[in-house]
């Protein structure tokens, strides 16, 4: 039996050596995964943010030495949409847009304005090549205020040519957070590193600022100086800091070259398995003593339980249902036991979920009356609702209560275009959805509509099935219109409202890609338009531009895209070509508006027009070939007169 002993304790030593380490493994790998992670949702983000199109207008301006008045609206906008980033991400401390030359030309903090990213030549040669960049730790006075801090750099182009890049500067709040909610091993210390091993984050009271500076005897660096990261991007390795003999594991991030690093006390492995081969000693010992005693407990099988059992009932009796019958034996009395002290755990919990439910019902009363939101509860199997007093305070009448299903279609309270969806999320929720949430408008007192936002959370019997749903609403009226206002005038020339170059270049090139029906593509270059600015001032210039972008809009309706792409040059595309007869009767008829409404203080300028038309998909199937040919169309119209259009296939 000793030797069959021994035999066990050794296997089990090893196995349990092994499970430990692999724990260990497991660990890193795990915080590793998150750390490659997040770079990953900055470098998403920031390719997101790129698709803006005030970022395209306000590069090729800054790449082209043009400073107008809409690359200064783009810069306010921008500052705003990377302030409200900023402010919804506790570890970045600024976003940037910087040039192809590496200059900043939008931050949500001006004082970047115009500096040069700290970058090095080697990591803009990078984004040249269209390589994401992820800088090892900056610590510089120019660069956050000389507080650590990571780049995370993701380059633009247009057309297959670099234009500049997004940025964003991060400390090191993230880190430490993921450092810090490690609690694995009592003597675990872990760290991120970056490519330099100098220290993001550390949980080790030596390691502080890089693996190279420890200032107490240690072979730690040694060690890992013999690590050749590119042939083993994750490994062990065993070391001692201080006198203390350690293990650690490191495992390398593909996408940033850091490393998390992970160390534990060999002490800490060895102890549970020490102690685990002790508790198995004094358990074969006990099955010995348990034999000899064997014939004493037999004795007082009988008169030590029920005297036990006695004693917790007169207990309970009195009250106290805190005690209870302890018997470990696997008998009668032990079933005894078990049912006994079950009940007495029933009647104890039930009296304590009553009062715990009394209480809930308290707190919940006292949020409901406090919270400007609404919280409703909707009983499907009867499909009625219930709303907290917020409502009518709220929109200023009673809602439906009853039949829900069927009369939220009638009822006025949803804005028509919404039933919709809110009809989408109640089916959702009655098909066994867990959780459901829309953005839709409800009628507040008798006209007025608000945007609000509705979340849904289902609730399920033992059975597994749906019995009712909680949920709230929540008013996001102001936000939502402020979100739209800023989408507006990101899309809109400053002065005429109509969509800037930008968009109007994206909605014909979406439209190009998802119609197969014609179009035609109008260039409008003024005629004399300079004149009026050389003799009246640019302000009455900026009068005439606003009216001419009026008599456009009105001439042209809701099968047209319509936007000021220069200073006196616009565009038209008109949708759902017929015919080419078409396009000339459109175009005479713009002709004829710059005629007849030529304003009586300009009209010794003779402003006209020169329209110059490309077909769709004759002369161009992209927008850039269509423009192209326009172009050309608009050239030879003024050569041959001005005050007239050219259509391109007669060049």
């Amino acid at each position: 039996m000793i030797i069959l002993t021994s035999i066990y304790i050794s296997n089990y030593n090893t196995k349990n050596l092994e499970m430990v380490k692999q724990n260990l493994v497991t660990l890193v790998n795990d915080q590793s995964i998150h750390l490659e992670s997040f770079f990953d949702q900055n470098i998403s983000e920031l390719n997101i943010d790129s698709g803006i199109p005030a970022i395209k207008d306000l590069l090729n301006d800054s790449n082209h030495g043009r400073v107008s008045e809409d690359s200064k609206e783009s810069t306010k906008v921008l500052g705003e949409i990377f302030n409200s980033r900023k402010n919804q991400q506790f570890f970045l401390n600024t976003e940037l847009l910087i040039n192809k030359s590496g200059a900043i030309i939008a931050s949500c903090d001006k004082e970047y304005i115009n500096k040069k990213a700290a970058l090095s030549d080697e990591e803009t040669r990078k984004l040249v090549c269209g390589e994401v960049v992820v800088t090892n730790i900056i610590q510089r006075g120019d660069v956050n205020k000389g507080i650590k801090s990571v780049i995370v750099a993701s380059p633009i182009f247009f057309d297959n040519e670099y234009q500049g890049a997004m940025v964003s500067v991060i400390n090191m709040n993230y880190f430490e957070k993921l450092v810090n909610e490690v609690h694995s091993f009592r003597t675990r210390e872990i760290m991120v590193l970056d490519n330099n091993g100098v220290v993001a984050a550390s949980s080790s009271e030596y390691v502080k600022d890089s693996i190279s500076k420890i200032n107490v005897p240690n072979n730690l660096y040694e060690e890992w100086k013999n690590v050749d990261l590119n042939k083993n991007p994750s490994g062990t390795i065993e070391y001692k800091i201080n006198g203390v003999e350690k293990i650690g594991y490191y495992s390398r991030i593909s996408n940033s070259g850091w490393v998390v690093f992970s160390g534990v006390e060999w002490n800490e492995l060895k102890t549970p398995i020490n102690k685990s081969i002790k508790d198995i000693v004094i358990f074969l010992v006990l099955i010995v003593l348990l034999i000899v005693s064997s014939y004493v407990f037999t004795i007082n099988y009988f008169s030590k339980p029920i005297y036990k059992l006695l004693q917790v009932i007169r207990k309970i009796k009195q009250g106290d249902y805190k005690d209870r019958f302890i018997y470990n034996e696997n008998n009668e009395f032990g079933e005894i036991a078990e049912a006994f002290n079950d009940l007495i755990d029933n009647i104890e919990k039930n009296n304590k979920y009553q009062e715990e439910l009394r209480i809930s019902e308290e707190r919940y009363g006292i949020i409901i009356s406090q919270t400007e939101d609404i919280i409703f509860e909707w009983n499907i199997n009867k499909d009625t609702i219930y709303f907290s007093e917020n409502w009518k305070k709220k929109f200023g009448y009673e809602p439906i209560t009853s039949s829900i299903s069927e009369n939220i279609s009638k009822s006025n309270s949803i804005h028509k275009d919404d039933v919709k969806q809110l009809g989408k999320v109640l089916n959702d929720i009655i098909k066994g959805k867990t959780y459901a949430e829309a953005e839709i408008r409800i009628r507040k007192e008798k006209i007025e509509y608000i945007w609000c936002k509705i979340r849904i959370t289902a609730m399920f019997d033992e059975n597994g099935n749906i019995f009712k749903a909680i949920g709230i609403i929540i008013d996001i009226d102001k936000e939502k219109k402020e979100t739209e206002e800023l989408l507006y005038k990101a899309q809109r020339d400053s002065l005429t409202s109509l969509y800037n170059k930008g968009t109007s270049q994206s909605m014909i090139e979406e439209f190009i890609k998802d119609n197969n029906s014609s179009g035609a593509l109008f260039v409008i270059d003024l005629d004399n338009f300079k004149a009026v600015n050389d003799n009246l001032g640019h302000l009455a210039g900026d009068i005439v531009l606003n009216n001419i972008s009026h008599m456009i809009s009105k001439n042209f309706y809701d099968d047209s895209i319509v936007g000021r792409i220069g200073g006196d040059e616009f565009i038209v595309f008109l949708k759902n070509v017929e015919s080419e007869e078409q396009i000339r009767d459109r175009a005479e008829e713009l002709l004829n508006v710059f005629r007849r409404n030529t304003a009586k203080e300009i009209s010794d300028y003779n402003i006209s027009a020169s329209i110059g038309i490309a077909k769709y998909p004759e002369h161009g199937e992209t927008y850039k070939e269509l423009f192209i040919s326009a172009d050309k169309a608009v050239y030879l119209a003024k050569n041959r007169g001005k005050d007239n259009y050219w259509i391109f296939k007669n060049l």
